[in-house]
């Protein structure tokens, strides 16, 4: 385990606690006392007494931490978050599926495009080679054909 957060010196136990935040120092604790819960020091246990006695604030930190472990500890709240984690996980793989799914029917469209403009310019092609007056070129030479247009 980490080395008691009060050192013996009062210098150095300034210094160590500017170090940590207030919720780190209160992490400790909680760790340390659950620790040692059936074996406690009284030179540790009236360390952390001192401590919370030191600022109101350390003890309402403390509450907090300790509190919020018990939450976790809780089965009805490990579900929760179990839930709320698998919900999260099938969540992702939905939207990593859809995005799959775009993907390739873009990817479908740009195919789509490039048949079709293929063959448009094929077609395209044969109509140039056509010529103009197909109906002139059938005609035998020398002979004259009249042709009533539409119009």
């Amino acid at each position: 385990m980490s080395k008691p957060l009060t050192p013996k010196s009062s210098a150095s136990s300034a210094a160590a606690s500017k170090s940590l935040t207030l919720s780190e120092m209160a992490a400790r604790w909680y760790l340390r006392m659950r620790e040692h819960a059936h074996n406690q020091r009284s030179a540790e246990h009236h360390a952390f007494e001192q401590w919370l006695a030191d600022d109101p604030r350390h003890a309402a930190e403390y509450d907090s931490f300790a509190h919020a472990m018990r939450q976790l500890d809780s089965a009805e709240s490990l579900s929760t978050l179990a839930d709320a984690a698998e919900q999260q996980a099938f969540l992702a793989n939905e939207a990593r599926r859809k995005a799959k799914q775009q993907r390739l029917a873009q990817l479908m469209v740009v195919c789509f495009m490039c048949v079709a403009g293929f063959f448009s310019h094929q077609q395209y092609q044969v109509w140039q080679a056509a010529p103009v007056m197909q109906l002139a070129a059938q005609n035998p030479v020398g002979q004259i054909v009249t042709k009533t247009l539409d119009g």
